[in-house]
């Protein structure tokens, strides 16, 4: 399965300099010091009016009753041309201890696997949901994921790509686990990237044609300091 990093900090990390945040240890400690939930930049509740209708998907989720049942049919598709949820294969990646794995499979996503490259979050994570088995957490480095070429529908990226920029040799940290991404995505898949990068600077740089997809934002409303965009794969 997947793996990743993190995000930007909480205003008692203030002091860390962002060059730290692409640092393994560092993460480590910080999830050793503070075992809870955090979500980076926004909750599943935010994000959801913008994301859900770029995805084509059913607009309820399949009744709890239901999953059972068609759980071999993963070709199902509505007569107005929409998915079911449970049947998107999803990637969550530096998920660290946020709630979005969870608020996402609630929603109807059943399908889901997070990642973080700190061994810490992830027993934390694992031990917290031990009880919902169709949750997975794995220890993975977004920048050699640990998956088959075109085996993902839809990977979210709340503040990771962010945190690799931030760090050393940043240029070629966030090319890589771009390649990366595009390489797990199956044709139509997406990249969804929720980040503090204006369009003028990661518009540019999502667009080089290595990556093998096609990006647009998608505008946050509210007022937001924040920034999606989509990175759809090319068939």
């Amino acid at each position: 399965f997947f793996f990743c990093f993190c995000f930007f900090m909480q205003p008692e990390a203030a002091a860390v300099t962002p060059t730290g945040y692409g640092d393994q240890a560092y993460w480590d400690k910080r999830y050793t010091l503070q075992d809870g939930k955090f979500d980076w930049y926004m909750g599943f509740d935010v994000l959801q009016p913008y994301l859900l209708p770029e995805l084509k998907v059913l607009p309820e989720p399949d009744p709890v009753e239901s999953e059972e049942e068609d759980d071999d049919d993963e070709k199902f598709v509505s007569p107005d041309g929409l998915r079911r949820r449970k049947d998107l294969k999803v990637l969550v990646v530096g998920c660290g201890n946020s709630e979005l794995t969870q608020e996402m499979y609630n929603a109807g996503f059943r399908n889901m696997l997070s990642t973080d490259y700190s061994e810490v979050v992830i027993e934390q994570m694992k031990k917290k949901y031990r009880k919902t088995p169709n949750l997975l957490f794995e220890v993975m480095d977004s920048r050699k994921l640990v998956l088959e070429d075109g085996v993902v529908d839809l990977i979210i990226d709340k503040g990771c790509l962010d945190t690799v920029m931030c760090g050393p040799d940043s240029s070629k940290h966030g090319t890589s686990m771009l390649l990366e991404c595009s390489r797990i995505l199956v044709p139509g898949g997406m990249y969804v990237v929720v980040t503090y990068g204006k369009p003028e600077s990661r518009l540019p740089y999502l667009k080089k044609p290595k990556y093998k997809w096609t990006p647009r934002e998608v505008p946050l409303g509210g007022g937001n300091s924040h920034f999606m965009y989509i990175c759809t794969k090319n068939s």
